[in-house]
């Protein structure tokens, strides 16, 4: 059986169309910054993260989770935390100043003595 040139262009083309990606973002475009909230402790409840202009929370975050938050940074201004324990004690703390245009990720970790730890991770490649 002889696969003429032709024959593998038509097959191949598709291929060469789909281009190669190490990290495909099934069109949606990656965000410039990211939040990531780690409760390494025990559970918490009413989580809520503020950064300039908005909020996110959640009412439950489990011990040994973890999530992301892509916000939409307008502004500028201090990342404050605040959530309570599981005896209801409220716990707050504020972290470093993020402003729009930021390409630093930062992670948010809750430890096991329920301290907030602020991580900014180095700068994204545009």
């Amino acid at each position: 059986m002889r696969v003429t040139f032709c024959c593998l262009a038509v097959l191949g083309f598709p291929l060469l169309l789909a281009g190669c990606h190490g990290r495909p973002s099934l069109g949606r475009p990656e965000p410039a910054f990211l939040i990531t909230v780690r409760n390494q402790g025990p559970d918490i409840h009413q989580l809520e993260v503020d950064y300039p202009n908005a909020s996110f929370g959640r009412d439950v975050v489990p011990s040994g989770a973890s999530f992301n938050y892509p916000p939409k940074l307008i502004g500028s201004g201090p990342v404050k935390v605040t959530f309570n324990d599981s005896i209801g004690k409220s716990h707050t703390a504020t972290g470093p100043v993020v402003q729009d245009g930021m390409r630093k990720n930062l992670v948010i970790s809750i430890g096991e003595d329920e301290s907030i730890v602020f991580q900014a991770l180095p700068d994204q490649p545009s």
